[in-house]
């Protein structure tokens, strides 16, 4: 049998072998503790996870740093409701849904609608608009 590490809630791991791009190599802080899984919250923001003791391991002060820098020069994060503007194209938008299990894609339609269509952008071809420079016409 493998040993594994004995981890505490507040430590650093990293997943590895997991099998999902999303996670492997992420640094994440660890909320909760069971006997076989830890619940993770991620350090560079992003969705929890659940993930089996042997997946992972404790991570380095490089690393912790690294992810911890990463997330302060992330952008803020999005939800719905929030205005935005797309890269390359005029006008305003709003987020209409954030897929399932994509932490990186937003659907956005025209702020006032647009027959029900929408785009599917990237976090990186949006930019928040903060509310106080919106006014009504």
């Amino acid at each position: 049998m493998a040993r594994t590490h004995e981890f505490a809630v507040g430590d650093h791991v990293v997943l590895d072998g997991t099998g999902n791009p999303l996670h492997d190599g992420k640094v994440f802080g660890i909320t909760k503790t069971n006997p076989k899984t830890l619940q993770l919250e991620p350090l560079d923001g992003g969705t929890a996870v659940r993930a089996d003791r042997p997946l992972a391991r404790p991570a380095t002060d490089a690393e912790v740093m690294n992810a911890k820098t990463f997330a302060a020069a992330a952008p803020a994060p999005l939800v719905l409701g929030s205005v935005v503007k797309v890269l390359g194209r005029p006008g305003l938008y709003v987020v209409v849904e954030v897929p399932t299990g994509r932490s990186d894609l937003f659907d956005v339609s025209v702020l006032g609608g647009d027959q029900n269509r929408y785009l599917r952008c990237d976090r990186a071809s949006l930019t928040l608009v903060a509310p106080e420079s919106l006014r009504v016409t």
